[in-house]
């Protein structure tokens, strides 16, 4: 398994260039599909329920205060529960079934280690990582690639996506660049493989870069 963007794995596949909304979202739907996936930083969930109605089984997680206001009642509220047991299925505890797919929802602080953080599922056996729009401050880094990092040497040995807007300037000290993203990665022994750019239509020239994130 380990989630792996192999061939036939859909468009952006190497080389980094123009990706497209249209082949992004392809390219996402045939990753999941069917796979245990966590994301990362999911905010109200709109990224992670679209992930589970493209037929994956996504653990949408994020710190405590927003998975109990906003992001849990927005997974409750997005279908029926399991009738069966969702790991049955290739899911995670406590999911809602979201067309072909499912989603739980849970808190996961990137400031503490995993194995510290007690819930209804272990995010570690995560056969996918997703993490879109949600490591913008420079101080967000440090925490952000430990955490990556811990899911990344789980026994799934997992891929991660990541999603960068780059909205720092030459002179930003508070907004974190996708240089130094990737170069963090990359000093932790990650391999950082660009996968594509694209310019979503609503942030015109604020371009998104896509990158899968592997173990060396």
């Amino acid at each position: 398994k380990g989630g792996g963007l192999g061939e036939g794995d859909g468009e952006g596949e190497g080389g980094g260039g123009d990706l497209g909304v249209g082949s992004a979202a392809r390219w996402l739907q045939q990753l999941v599909r069917g796979r245990k996936v966590v994301e990362l930083g999911s905010g109200i969930g709109l990224l992670g329920l679209c992930l589970a109605a493209a037929g994956g089984h996504v653990l949408l997680t994020d710190v405590p205060s927003v998975v109990e206001c906003t992001l849990g009642p927005n997974v409750e509220a997005s279908g029926p529960p399991h009738h069966a047991d969702p790991q049955q299925l290739g899911g995670w505890r406590e999911a809602r079934r979201v067309g072909p797919g499912s989603a739980a929802a849970q808190p996961l602080d990137w400031w503490k280690p995993i194995e510290e953080q007690r819930g209804e599922n272990d995010p570690r056996e995560a056969e996918v990582v997703v993490a879109a729009e949600c490591v913008w401050l420079r101080e967000l880094i440090e925490p952000f690639v430990k955490t990556v990092l811990a899911l990344l040497r789980g026994p799934q040995r997992p891929r991660c996506v990541l999603a960068f807007r780059d909205r720092s300037t030459e002179t930003s000290e508070t907004f974190s660049s996708l240089k130094l993203v990737v170069g963090a990665f990359e000093t932790a022994g990650v391999v950082a493989v660009p996968k594509g750019v694209c310019d979503a239509p609503e942030s015109e020239g604020l371009f998104t870069s896509f990158y899968e994130l592997r173990l060396a």
